[in-house]
């Protein structure tokens, strides 16, 4: 059984496929994998021998965690929710048999991260080990359409932690996909874990390229008021900013 897990809250396009490889890498920082996502959790199921969800979590710490009993788990409020949000903080709450550190995963440019989504799932291309294929037509309402879902998924992590009075560490997209050291540190300290130096840099790549880049030029000339509306109801930015 695991002694020591922590949780990644998320959203789409946040470095999470990243983070997972780049902590996986250490062989002692767990597996930190999408296991409540519905695209993954029937194979999930398989691998444990589980026959349902309802024991899913109470077998994935002692069945995934690295040798030096650390778990992770990525998630969505999307995924906790559809799972059973009360039945993951109890198992993971301060109560519960396996009390995790919780961190969020957030990207400070959400225009940027809106469009990534946007090209992703227009264009079926989601990951740098996958073919490439060509970007999709710029349309503005599409990209605001998902720039709000992103919003919603960032707040409603927040929200669901600080209905349980859970106070989050924060790890920024921007700051962290350049820096792999420094991110498997901050997660080995919570872990209280010892790492060497030879910790991988080897994990996916950045796939946005002069598209993006052109599309979100675009975007912030003709959206102004829709990017200040929505930067405005957004919540992480001021808790880490009350943080600092």
């Amino acid at each position: 059984m695991a002694l020591r897990n922590y949780v990644i809250l998320f959203t789409p396009r946040s470095g999470s496929s990243w983070l997972t490889a780049v902590l996986s890498a250490t062989g002692r920082l767990g597996h930190p994998e999408e296991y409540l996502n519905p695209a993954f959790m029937p194979d999930v199921l398989r691998r444990l021998g589980c026959e349902d969800a309802q024991t899913l979590l109470e077998r994935l710490p002692g069945s995934t965690a690295t040798a030096n009993g650390v778990f992770g788990i990525e998630a969505t409020s999307l995924h906790i929710a559809r799972y059973d949000t009360d039945a993951f903080f109890h198992q993971f709450g301060d109560d519960g048999p396996h009390p995790a550190s919780f961190f969020v995963l957030w990207r400070a440019n959400i225009v940027a991260q809106g469009i990534s989504l946007y090209r992703a799932v227009k264009s079926g291309w989601f990951h740098s080990w996958e073919p490439a294929r060509p970007p999709p037509d710029y349309a503005p309402d599409e990209i605001q359409t998902w720039i709000e879902h992103l919003v919603d998924i960032e707040n409603e992590n927040l929200t669901m932690l600080r209905q349980r009075r859970i106070m989050p560490a924060f790890l920024l997209y921007e700051t962290m996909t350049g820096a792999p050291r420094q991110v498997c540190r901050t997660i080995a300290g919570a872990m209280k874990v010892r790492l060497g130096d030879d910790i991988s840099s080897d994990a996916p790549k950045k796939i946005g390229d002069g598209w993006n880049r052109r599309a979100e030029a675009r975007f912030r000339a003709e959206q102004g008021g829709f990017v200040t509306r929505i930067e405005a109801a957004r919540l992480t930015p001021r808790l880490t900013a009350k943080a600092c």
